[in-house]
């Protein structure tokens, strides 16, 4: 090869060279500019239908997304979750308003007491028949005559004004229960109108931890259904427990609501699980019932979840006549109702 054609072939390749060079020096400097992907962040709580006056809250944009702790970050100590399902509009509690006589709530009425109407011909009617023709019960009726008291009314007179659940309305209850934060919230479910709304939210009682069992619990995740042979203790009241006779206060409290059958990923049969009081110790000193509220947030029961008696009181006068769904879930992030899956 002749030193002029050597001259431009070595030129040529340098040239090639130092453009290569520039290119990956460039494409480097570029990828070092360019920001890490953020992290991936796990969805907040969301409900089925958040609405006020039927305005549809908007799910939270990614900036506004939280990161959500460990499910059983709060096993040891139960905490207060705040609900994700609008209750009743303008109402401090939800729960309130059914109770309330003129409640603008859907699922009830006001109605008058008269003792003689259409559909008792017979004989004048009592709140007991008032209670059976709305299916309403009679300790609901109680607390709306009264202002949220469990006791009879001394006197009805024709006239006097309760609420009932409506008739001519499809709808049903939903008990949510957090396995990790000893919960329970109380809903109704318009399915319908796939309408949601939050009542109320109450401390409870769990199984004990249990590793051998699906859940982690001797209380199995799923979702069950209510059943209607629901029972209300009185004092000396006697009944069989684990092969022996005892006083049913002394185990289930007051009121007993028995799980009935098994809907939907159940880890066991809903057969012998309830929901039901704290237990009740007869004291030395005068041999009355008091009640244990000691065990309300922990994982103490044998797989019942248990409340406190005002509270079982409460939940027993709304959910014992009507259709009601448990879903018991290790976390209420996990609630298939929650999350708009049902």
């Amino acid at each position: 090869m002749s030193l002029p054609k050597l001259f431009l072939t070595v030129s040529v390749a340098l040239f090639v060279i130092i453009g290569m060079l520039a290119l990956m020096k460039r494409s480097g400097a570029e990828k070092q500019a360019s920001p890490p992907s953020p992290p991936v962040q796990q969805e907040v709580e969301l409900s089925l239908l958040t609405r006020t006056h039927d305005v549809v809250r908007q799910a939270p944009t990614r900036s506004q997304q939280t990161e959500l702790p460990s499910p059983m970050a709060s096993a040891t100590e139960p905490t207060e979750e705040r609900p994700v399902v609008i209750e009743h509009d303008a109402e401090p509690e939800g729960l309130g308003a059914i109770f309330s006589k003129g409640s603008v709530c859907p699922i009830v009425e006001t109605i008058s007491y008269k003792s003689h109407v259409l559909w008792k011909r017979h004989r004048p009617a009592w709140l007991i028949d008032y209670a059976n023709y709305y299916k309403t019960p009679l300790d609901f009726i109680y607390r709306s005559l009264t202002g949220n008291s469990d006791t009879a009314p001394p006197t009805v007179a024709d006239g006097m004004q309760f609420n009932v659940f409506r008739k001519d309305l499809d709808f049903r209850f939903h008990l949510v229960v957090s396995l990790s934060s000893c919960r329970i919230r109380l809903y109704y479910v318009i399915p319908q109108e796939r309408r949601v709304v939050f009542l109320k939210s109450y401390p409870v009682c769990v199984g004990r931890k249990d590793p051998s069992h699906a859940s982690g619990f001797l209380t199995p995740v799923g979702m069950f259904q209510l059943g209607s042979r629901v029972a209300v203790f009185r004092p000396k009241m006697m009944g069989m427990y684990k092969g022996r006779q005892i006083e049913l206060m002394q185990v289930f409290g007051s009121h007993w609501i028995p799980f009935e059958k098994e809907i939907e990923g159940c880890s066991e049969p809903a057969k012998g699980f309830g929901i039901h009081g704290t237990p009740m110790i007869r004291t030395e000193a005068d041999g009355d019932l008091q009640e244990d509220n000691s065990s309300i947030g922990h994982f103490e029961s044998d797989g019942c979840i248990r409340l406190t008696g005002k509270d079982i009181k409460e939940l027993f006068s709304v959910v014992s006549t009507r259709t009601t769904y448990v879903e018991v879930v290790p976390t209420f992030q996990q609630s298939k109702l929650l999350r708009g899956e049902i």
